[in-house]
């Protein structure tokens, strides 16, 4: 039986907690976009705990956290493929656990900091400010004038998404910077989401196709 599909239809999670259930030994490609860029990643499972990850670049619990960020794309697992290389030691449970807190996470953020393009500056009064910021902040604090989006100062700092959104998160709720402007980019169109089922209907409508 081939596992197969849209992770429309079923999030990287949702597959993950599938495959580790059946514990099934293979390899889960995945062909994915986060928005609008695209990037293939391969989750190889042994017994259905995923022993390594690789994505975009990215390795390990990483290179996990951002195939679960992805908003569109496919998935196809090959069964009984392998590889050498074991760089995700967590437990099945465990990993979860966190890919889930952190997708909720970043659906808070998302909703404070809706896009990336976003320009932010220091407020006026930040000099008055008497905080203490962790040197990664600071890092940021930076770099924010007035004309860089929040995606270009994450770029130049080769921060993830999700670390520079929390830092940028943090620093507009303690409100020592505030938004500037929208950097108008294109996008392509965003099909509308689909009605959301639970994970066990989702297993008995995909083997009822079969």
């Amino acid at each position: 039986m081939e596992l197969a599909g849209n992770i429309k239809d079923f999030s990287i999670i949702e597959i993950s907690q599938f495959v580790w259930i059946s514990k099934r030994t293979g390899c889960l490609k995945l062909f994915l976009e986060v928005d609008g860029s695209k990037f293939e990643g391969q989750l190889y499972f042994v017994e259905g705990n995923i022993m390594s990850a690789k994505a975009n670049g990215k390795r390990g619990k990483e290179a996990f956290f951002h195939i679960c960020s992805a908003d569109n794309g496919s998935f196809r697992f090959i069964s009984n493929e392998t590889t050498p290389d074991t760089n995700v030691v967590t437990s099945m449970n465990q990993l979860l656990l966190e890919a889930s807190g952190r997708t909720k996470l970043f659906e808070t953020l998302k909703r404070e900091i809706p896009s990336t393009n976003i320009i932010f500056s220091l407020t006026p009064d930040f000099a008055l400010f008497d905080l203490q910021f962790e040197p990664e902040q600071w890092s940021v604090i930076a770099l924010i004038d007035g004309q860089k989006t929040l995606e270009e100062i994450g770029k130049t700092l080769g921060m993830p998404e999700f670390n520079i959104m929390r830092i940028f998160y943090t620093l507009l709720q303690v409100g020592v910077i505030k938004r500037v402007a929208v950097k108008q980019v294109r996008k392509p169109e965003i099909e509308k989401p689909r009605k959301k089922i639970g994970f066990i209907q989702k297993i008995i409508e995909y083997f009822k196709k079969l």
